[in-house]
């Protein structure tokens, strides 16, 4: 069961006051799926949503979530960084959603290695058919500025050279 209502209540309500029909919302980092699930009920069944989560356990989680709530929501089994490759990533046993490039990071026990692709943000979006943003959500254990610089760097300017989301010009550092 995902309750979104319960996590976030301040970015959620940023969410819930631009969320619209045909909304395009990437979720970078979507561990089970609450920020995914949140805006796909909000914005309906024309609504674009990729949720982005490369550790195996949570996916798995994020899968089940999004079938069980008839969903239509893209994911992406990859992480997202400043390159393309395969990378090593510690995988904290006590808390699958710490998964880090940083293998020294502690976490709160054990933990694994995992090797898994990597990709760059602007790449995966455009193959997943987005022509725009209107939301970002970037929760990536510490590893937001790998994903999100290039990006910013990469992506084509929009209204007029401002990169924006929502027609009301909230930007995408207001939602993160």
């Amino acid at each position: 069961m995902v309750t979104p209502q319960f996590f976030d209540p301040e970015e959620l309500e940023i969410l819930r006051s631009v969320v619209r029909s045909e909304f395009q919302f990437v979720d970078l980092g979507a561990n089970v799926g609450a920020y995914s699930i949140f805006v796909s009920r909000l914005a309906g069944p024309d609504a674009r949503i990729l949720a982005i989560e490369p550790q195996d356990t949570m996916l798995a989680r994020l899968r089940e979530n999004i079938a069980l709530n008839g969903l239509n929501i893209r994911i992406a089994a990859v992480a997202v960084t400043d390159r393309e490759e395969v990378a090593e990533f510690a995988v904290d046993l006590n808390n699958f959603g710490y998964t880090s490039l940083n293998l020294n990071r502690r976490g709160r026990g054990e933990r694994r290695v995992m090797r898994l692709p990597v990709r760059k943000l602007l790449g995966l979006v455009k193959e997943h058919g987005f022509e725009r943003i209107d939301a970002l959500k970037a929760d990536i254990e510490g590893a937001e500025d790998l994903a999100l610089i290039p990006f910013m760097e990469e992506a084509p300017p929009v209204n007029g050279g401002v990169k924006t989301g929502h027609r009301g010009g909230v930007t995408l550092g207001q939602l993160m």
